[in-house]
Protein backbone atom coordinates (compact mmCIF):
# COMPACT_ATOMS: atom_id res chain seq x y z
CA UNK A 1 0.00 0.00 0.00
CA UNK A 2 1.55 3.33 -1.00
CA UNK A 3 2.12 5.82 1.76
CA UNK A 4 0.71 9.32 1.38
CA UNK A 5 2.38 12.29 2.98
CA UNK A 6 1.02 15.77 3.40
CA UNK A 7 3.46 18.65 3.47
CA UNK A 8 2.27 21.92 4.90
CA UNK A 9 4.66 24.71 4.10
CA UNK A 10 4.33 28.37 3.37
CA UNK A 11 0.83 29.73 2.91
CA UNK A 12 -0.76 26.25 3.30
CA UNK A 13 0.71 25.97 6.79
CA UNK A 14 -0.50 29.48 7.67
CA UNK A 15 -4.05 28.69 6.51
CA UNK A 16 -4.06 25.37 8.42
CA UNK A 17 -2.87 27.16 11.57
CA UNK A 18 -5.56 29.84 11.21
CA UNK A 19 -8.27 27.21 10.72
CA UNK A 20 -7.07 25.31 13.81
CA UNK A 21 -7.02 28.50 15.89
CA UNK A 22 -10.55 29.37 14.76
CA UNK A 23 -11.80 25.87 15.64
CA UNK A 24 -10.07 26.06 19.02
CA UNK A 25 -11.54 29.51 19.70
CA UNK A 26 -15.05 28.41 18.80
CA UNK A 27 -14.64 25.28 20.95
CA UNK A 28 -13.54 27.29 23.97
CA UNK A 29 -16.47 29.68 23.49
CA UNK A 30 -18.93 26.76 23.71
CA UNK A 31 -17.94 26.07 27.33
CA UNK A 32 -20.34 27.81 29.65
CA UNK A 33 -21.52 28.01 33.19
CA UNK A 34 -24.79 26.20 33.32
CA UNK A 35 -27.99 27.65 34.69
CA UNK A 36 -30.37 24.95 33.43
CA UNK A 37 -32.41 24.21 36.54
CA UNK A 38 -33.31 20.63 35.52
CA UNK A 39 -29.67 19.78 34.78
CA UNK A 40 -28.55 21.20 38.12
CA UNK A 41 -31.17 19.09 39.90
CA UNK A 42 -30.05 15.93 38.08
CA UNK A 43 -26.40 16.73 38.87
CA UNK A 44 -27.21 17.37 42.53
CA UNK A 45 -29.06 14.03 42.69
CA UNK A 46 -26.05 12.22 41.21
CA UNK A 47 -23.60 13.84 43.61
CA UNK A 48 -25.84 13.10 46.59
CA UNK A 49 -26.08 9.45 45.56
CA UNK A 50 -22.29 9.27 45.74
CA UNK A 51 -21.95 11.41 48.87
CA UNK A 52 -24.40 9.80 51.30
CA UNK A 53 -23.21 6.17 51.08
CA UNK A 54 -19.74 7.50 51.94
CA UNK A 55 -21.23 9.30 54.93
CA UNK A 56 -22.88 6.09 56.16
CA UNK A 57 -19.52 4.32 56.09
CA UNK A 58 -17.89 7.19 57.98
CA UNK A 59 -20.69 7.11 60.56
CA UNK A 60 -20.30 3.35 61.05
CA UNK A 61 -16.56 3.77 61.53
CA UNK A 62 -17.13 6.55 64.08
CA UNK A 63 -19.65 4.46 66.03
CA UNK A 64 -17.26 1.49 66.16
CA UNK A 65 -14.87 3.52 68.32
CA UNK A 66 -14.68 2.81 72.04
CA UNK A 67 -13.73 6.30 73.21
CA UNK A 68 -16.80 8.52 73.71
CA UNK A 69 -14.97 11.67 72.64
CA UNK A 70 -13.91 10.04 69.37
CA UNK A 71 -17.48 8.84 68.79
CA UNK A 72 -18.86 12.32 69.45
CA UNK A 73 -16.33 14.12 67.25
CA UNK A 74 -16.70 11.54 64.47
CA UNK A 75 -20.48 11.60 64.42
CA UNK A 76 -20.65 15.39 64.61
CA UNK A 77 -18.23 15.67 61.68
CA UNK A 78 -20.41 13.31 59.63
CA UNK A 79 -23.69 14.96 60.60
CA UNK A 80 -22.42 18.48 59.94
CA UNK A 81 -20.81 17.67 56.58
CA UNK A 82 -22.65 18.86 53.53
CA UNK A 83 -22.11 18.90 49.81
CA UNK A 84 -21.32 22.35 48.38
CA UNK A 85 -21.34 22.73 44.60
CA UNK A 86 -18.90 25.50 43.72
CA UNK A 87 -19.21 25.59 39.92
CA UNK A 88 -20.87 23.76 37.07
CA UNK A 89 -19.61 24.07 33.51
CA UNK A 90 -20.96 22.28 30.48
CA UNK A 91 -19.40 21.16 27.25
CA UNK A 92 -22.02 20.94 24.54
CA UNK A 93 -21.26 18.92 21.41
CA UNK A 94 -19.50 21.05 18.84
CA UNK A 95 -20.77 19.34 15.69
CA UNK A 96 -24.04 17.84 16.92
CA UNK A 97 -27.34 19.59 16.33
CA UNK A 98 -29.63 16.62 16.91
CA UNK A 99 -31.72 15.41 19.75
CA UNK A 100 -31.22 13.74 22.23
CA UNK A 101 -28.28 15.86 23.25
CA UNK A 102 -25.29 14.53 25.17
CA UNK A 103 -23.27 16.98 27.22
CA UNK A 104 -20.27 16.60 29.48
CA UNK A 105 -20.61 18.43 32.79
CA UNK A 106 -17.63 19.55 34.84
CA UNK A 107 -18.56 20.06 38.48
CA UNK A 108 -16.34 21.48 41.21
CA UNK A 109 -17.49 20.81 44.75
CA UNK A 110 -16.31 20.30 48.30
CA UNK A 111 -17.62 18.17 51.15
CA UNK A 112 -16.77 20.41 54.11
CA UNK A 113 -13.87 18.16 55.05
CA UNK A 114 -10.09 18.27 54.87
CA UNK A 115 -10.02 16.93 51.31
CA UNK A 116 -10.73 20.35 49.78
CA UNK A 117 -12.16 20.95 46.33
CA UNK A 118 -12.91 18.04 44.04
CA UNK A 119 -13.64 17.95 40.31
CA UNK A 120 -15.70 15.38 38.46
CA UNK A 121 -16.90 15.00 34.91
CA UNK A 122 -20.24 13.42 34.03
CA UNK A 123 -22.02 12.67 30.80
CA UNK A 124 -25.69 13.64 30.82
CA UNK A 125 -28.24 13.01 28.10
CA UNK A 126 -31.25 15.19 27.46
CA UNK A 127 -34.14 12.87 26.75
CA UNK A 128 -36.77 13.74 24.19
CA UNK A 129 -39.46 11.87 26.08
CA UNK A 130 -40.08 13.66 29.35
CA UNK A 131 -37.64 16.42 28.43
CA UNK A 132 -35.32 15.74 31.36
CA UNK A 133 -31.62 15.21 31.94
CA UNK A 134 -30.44 11.69 32.62
CA UNK A 135 -27.09 10.68 34.10
CA UNK A 136 -25.24 8.31 31.76
CA UNK A 137 -21.80 7.69 33.27
CA UNK A 138 -18.78 9.34 34.85
CA UNK A 139 -16.67 10.90 32.14
CA UNK A 140 -13.18 12.42 32.02
CA UNK A 141 -11.39 15.64 31.22
CA UNK A 142 -10.49 14.50 27.70
CA UNK A 143 -14.10 14.00 26.68
CA UNK A 144 -14.95 17.37 28.25
CA UNK A 145 -12.56 19.21 25.96
CA UNK A 146 -13.05 16.98 22.93
CA UNK A 147 -16.85 16.82 22.97
CA UNK A 148 -17.18 17.21 19.20
CA UNK A 149 -19.88 14.70 18.37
Amino acid sequence: MPEKTIKLTGWKAAIAAIVLLILLGVRVMTFSNNTDKELLEALNMQLMSEFYPNQVERLKAALDQTDEEKIESGTSAVLNAELNILSVQTSYPFLDFSSPQNIVVKVTYNLDDEAGKKEKYYLFKHGVIGSNWQYQYESNVISYYLNFL
